[in-house]
């Protein structure tokens, strides 16, 4: 008899519920499914491997402007239990193109080692682009 083999990408998408409702499950109870192409099948974490839970998820976010430094280093408010999962991090201006505007890019690196911790990140923005103008916006939790 074969046996087939559901992976991650063909479930139904979990919707977290209400304390009450129906069918409710409590967030520190879930285990995440993980896999990989190279996994013979897919692995489980308890939730708590992926930090915060519910309405105590850690989210550090912020623009940056007026910088005066191309070496910028960002404390968050509240460090992580654990290394953040989520990440977004881009460095832009605007450019007026008519009666628009539109983001540019701006180019920045990562210092060699440890840029992400959970207490904040550090990038250091290219020495080729002005900082006039510049907005640092980051999201991570």
């Amino acid at each position: 008899m074969a046996l087939t083999q559901t992976r991650p990408y063909e479930l139904d998408l979990y919707v977290q519920l209400n304390p009450g409702d129906p069918g409710y499950v409590d967030p520190d109870e879930l285990m995440y499914m993980v896999d990989h192409e190279t996994f013979d099948r897919p692995k489980r974490q308890p939730a708590s491997n992926f930090g915060e839970s519910g309405d105590t998820i850690n989210r550090q976010k912020d623009i940056l402007s007026g910088l005066t430094d191309r070496n910028i280093t960002v404390v968050f408010s509240t460090a992580f239990t654990s290394m953040p999962v989520t990440v977004q991090l881009k460095a832009y201006r605007y450019k007026q193109i008519g009666s628009e505007y539109i983001e540019v890019p701006v180019l920045f690196k990562y210092p060699s080692t440890g840029w992400k911790t959970m207490t904040g990140f550090s990038i250091i923005i290219d020495p080729d682009e002005s900082l006039t103008g510049v907005y640092v916006e980051y999201y991570f939790e």
